[in-house]
């Protein structure tokens, strides 16, 4: 019965690179959804330094950024969170020496690139590799540039518009007296320039 329809799959960790071989070398017709693309960086103040990177960035780009976890006392991990979660691009960092306890003298930070194509953009990304999704956001391509990446830049798998307040209040408009409008123009005899001039307050001809 399910014949035709779609399935989501959901790998993580080690075995993401076990199934997207497998994948790419089936007869599957399949799209990404959503791909997150990690980096571990270790060494002393490690997540200071990269914090003040990405906070420089962000300042520039004018991007959106949060906070999450102990940024007080320090006991727990903190995370910072760069871009919008519901944008295609979202970059996080957090420290993961503190989230797994390892037994390490020095900071593990993790870098992660959370990535959701867009439309016809997720059949496009089928065939990327991880540094292909960071060559396609502009913004993450140039902090990883600075950290001796050397990725290009490549066009972005897609983009979320926002809304004018004017967009919003029409869509809003049409939502609310469609029915009032259709039962108007049908008043009118189906004429479209007698409903337009009504509708407008305009004179008729």
């Amino acid at each position: 019965d399910n014949t035709g329809g779609r399935v989501y799959v959901s790998i993580l960790g080690s075995y993401s690179h076990v199934f997207y071989e497998h994948i790419t070398k089936s007869d599957f017709i399949y799209y990404v959804v959503r791909a997150d693309v990690k980096f571990d960086y270790i060494g002393a103040d490690v997540f200071d330094r990269l914090y003040s990177k990405l906070v420089a960035l962000a300042k520039q780009k004018f991007l959106k950024t949060s906070l999450v976890g102990d940024w007080v006392q320090q006991n727990d991990g903190r995370t910072l969170y760069i871009g919008s979660r519901s944008s295609v691009y979202m970059l996080r960092m957090y420290e993961k020496f503190k989230q797994t306890q390892l037994l390490t003298s020095e900071e593990v930070c993790r870098l992660e690139l959370e990535v959701k194509p867009k439309g016809e953009q997720r059949l496009r990304a089928r065939e990327f590799t991880p540094l292909d999704f960071i060559s396609s956001c502009s913004w993450a391509s140039e902090f990883f540039n600075s950290l001796n990446f050397g990725v290009d830049i490549i066009p972005a798998l897609g983009t979320i518009r926002k809304q004018t307040d004017h967009e919003r209040s029409y869509d809003w408009l049409k939502k609310q007296y469609l029915t009032t409008l259709r039962k108007q123009f049908d008043i009118v005899g189906g004429c479209e320039k007698t409903f337009i001039n009504d509708l407008l307050g305009l004179e008729n001809d």
